[in-house]
């Protein structure tokens, strides 16, 4: 997908946030495809694994928590970089508590901030959240709409894009925001953190079990594929655009039609086994990507069938 992204985009030095991670493990193998590119890649593999990453000599590991990194460290781990990508981030049902998400979330993330303004780092990428949004109705969630997280989560969120358009106004950095809606993709949670509904029945077909829904299954979700939220990454790392963007599918698909989707992929019966309904029901959650074509000129080209057989064959195939 990266062939039509700008010749700029070579010979450049990034640093990763959150490397190890899903996103940042597929951003950083796509990164390290760039000719000439340079990747510093920071995570304490508390949600990924280095393994993720590839095997590759143009990707530097930083074993570190970004909580114990102070000015001294990113001075030194920020030094060349042109572009910071920042995904490493806390939600509060991994986090051992809210202070522990707070100290990342909003604490570290501002001292990363601040450091490459002082290191001279050109621009920051933020992978910000559809939870920044806070409405879970219809219609589609537009960057203009009024912002009322509902979930501490969301608040940090909104809060790391507060942080960065203050400090673009202050010192002149370019920033971008990516509110990323429900990416899914091969290598996601592979034991770690919190499973999508997809890992979580596609786990289900191959046990020989039937795929769960809660409740009526009518809730619909906006779910974009991995590779093309990576391509949204570089395009947001190299263009000319600052401040928030949508990335999601445009699409919302219900629960019911998601789950027909799988066990078309997978060539299960589309038989399904009900479950109490959870705070989900009925929820419509999507993105309107009209700012992310027209500023980015990004859409997402995966379908949903396409990119469900991926993980499909993944999970199948996996150590």
């Amino acid at each position: 997908m990266t062939q039509s992204l700008p010749s700029k985009v070579r010979e450049h030095r990034y640093l990763v946030t959150g490397a190890a991670g899903f996103i940042g493990s597929h951003l950083c193998r796509a990164l390290a495809q760039l000719d000439g590119a340079e990747v510093r890649a920071v995570d304490n593999e508390m949600f990924g694994r280095w393994g993720s990453t590839g095997e590759t000599g143009n990707i530097q590991a930083i074993d570190a928590d970004i909580r114990g990194l102070d000015a001294t460290d990113w001075a030194r781990d920020l030094d060349g970089i042109d572009t910071v990508f920042h995904l490493a981030a806390q939600k509060l049902n991994n986090a051992t508590s809210s202070d522990d998400l707070l100290a990342t979330n909003l604490v570290a993330t501002n001292r990363l901030f601040e450091a490459a303004v002082s290191a001279g780092v050109r621009r920051i990428v933020f992978a910000s959240s559809l939870y920044a949004h806070g409405r879970t109705s219809a219609p589609a969630l537009r960057e203009d709409d009024r912002a009322e997280p509902p979930t501490l989560y969301g608040v940090t969120k909104l809060a790391g894009e507060g942080m960065l358009r203050t400090l673009q106004a202050r010192n002149g950095i370019e920033t971008v925001s990516l509110r990323l809606f429900f990416v899914y993709g091969p290598r996601q949670y592979v034991g770690l953190g919190y499973p999508s509904v997809i890992v979580r029945n596609f786990e289900r077909l191959l046990g020989g079990e039937q795929p769960q829904i809660n409740g009526t299954g009518q809730q619909r979700l906006d779910y974009v594929y991995i590779a093309d939220v990576v391509e949204a990454f570089l395009r947001a790392a190299h263009g000319d655009f600052t401040g928030v963007c949508n990335i999601g599918s445009g699409t919302a698909i219900s629960v019911n039609e998601l789950t027909a989707a799988m066990c078309r992929v997978s060539g299960a019966d589309d038989d399904a086994k009900s479950a109490p309904a959870d705070w989900t029901d009925g929820t419509f959650r999507a993105a309107d990507t009209s700012r992310a074509s027209k500023v980015l000129g990004w859409t997402a080209s995966t379908a949903l069938d396409e990119g469900l057989s991926e993980v499909w064959d993944w999970l199948r195939t996996r150590d």
